[in-house]
């Protein structure tokens, strides 16, 4: 189903409201891998790590519908570039 410019529009302001939330678990997931990283033992409980795979989940889940809109969106102001371009020999 293609999507109307308003539908977009109205998709993008809701995925900045909840770009908070995502650059909050972006900003744990960092920090905590920098832990790993400088640390000789990290330990996490599954208590700690569920919420950050529900999360990861969901960003993943909203990045694919965002780039399928994208992608939509694209593919509708290409529709007609062919026939707008000059050919190869000028005509």
């Amino acid at each position: 189903m293609m999507k109307t410019q308003d539908e977009i529009i109205h998709y993008r302001l809701e995925r900045a409201q909840g770009g908070l939330r995502e650059a909050r678990l972006m900003a744990d997931l960092f920090e905590n891998r920098q832990k790993g990283d400088y640390m000789d033992f990290v330990h996490f409980t599954k208590e700690q790590v569920r919420p950050w795979i529900a999360e990861a989940e969901l960003f993943v889940g909203e990045m694919t519908a965002l780039t399928r809109t994208a992608t939509t969106v694209e593919s509708d102001d290409d529709s007609g570039a062919e026939e707008a371009s000059p050919s190869r020999d000028g005509s």
